[in-house]
């Protein structure tokens, strides 16, 4: 199985006796990269990673999210997001500050309350334009 560079959209493979399954999951998929909004409520004191897993791919989502309704967050939290190349619409909705990074690479802190356009190379995250 074959996947797209950038967004791991499944490949059709030629042959394939059901195409229309793969197609309408890519399908989907893009309309999250490019529509969908991800609301993240933190329910723990912790770091969160955006889930790649199949059923979920948080981190395709056009805008992410991230609330905080039951005041959990005592401090600055990193919110992880995987080594793909990607425009981030990061919107923190909690009363700390917010890292959105890879685990490995360097972030960008987002104040409380403020969205950010970021992107990500694969490596580090860094900012596209100013918070607002």
């Amino acid at each position: 199985m074959t996947t797209t560079t950038n967004l791991e959209l499944i490949e059709l493979e030629s042959s394939l006796a059901e195409p229309e399954i793969i197609l309408n999951d890519s399908l989907e998929l893009v309309d999250r990269t490019l529509a969908g909004i991800l609301t993240h409520n933190m329910t723990s004191d912790a770091d969160y990673t955006l889930s790649t897993a199949t059923n979920l791919r948080e981190w395709l989502y056009a805008v992410t999210k991230i609330t905080d309704t039951s005041t959990n967050l005592t401090t600055t939290r990193n919110i992880i997001v995987p080594t793909n190349t990607k425009i981030y619409i990061f919107v923190n909705a909690t009363a700390q500050s917010l890292v959105l990074k890879t685990s490995a690479g360097t972030g960008i802190t987002v104040a409380t309350n403020k969205t950010q356009y970021l992107y990500c190379d694969g490596t580090n995250v860094e900012a596209i334009a100013a918070a607002i």
